[in-house]
């Protein structure tokens, strides 16, 4: 828990703090914003979505992040351009709020983008392997 006397020096709070000071004097807003942004992350619930008072959810990096990540690379490689694009401005809206709520440190974003890109090439890997392996094992049931 980082104290409010001494917060931590993130560029990411710097350029977020007139959003910061809006959601800290306005609950209601700061509830809409992340009952948004739960939508947008459905299927990657937590149950710190939702603001939950002076309780602290740093992680080290952003689960949401990165989950929205690796659909809009999804989206691409299916050729659904415009489903990728609103991906990626949605997951830039979840970033500023999560910025401006202090829900996240501006590395704990940028390690969830690179860790969305690394899981979604690892999974990537692991279906060509597999797939490699099914060929092979069906040429070797016709040998």
């Amino acid at each position: 828990m980082v104290p409010a006397s001494s917060p931590p020096f993130d560029l990411g709070f710097v350029a977020t703090h007139r959003l910061h000071q809006l959601l800290s004097s306005s609950p209601a807003l700061n509830t809409l914003l992340a009952a948004l942004n739960t939508v947008f992350v459905g299927f990657l619930g937590s149950g710190v979505d939702f603001p939950v008072g002076n309780v602290s959810f740093f992680l080290f990096f952003s689960g949401h992040v990165a989950g929205s990540v690796i659909a809009s690379l999804d989206m691409r490689r299916m050729e659904r351009w415009e489903l990728a694009w609103t991906f990626d401005v949605l997951n830039v809206l979840q970033a500023v709020r999560l910025l401006g709520t202090r829900g996240h440190y501006t590395i704990d974003l940028a390690a969830g983008v690179g860790a969305g890109f690394l899981f979604d090439s690892l999974a990537g890997k692991y279906e060509e392997r597999k797939r490699k392996e099914a060929i092979t094992t069906a040429k070797e049931a016709f040998i």
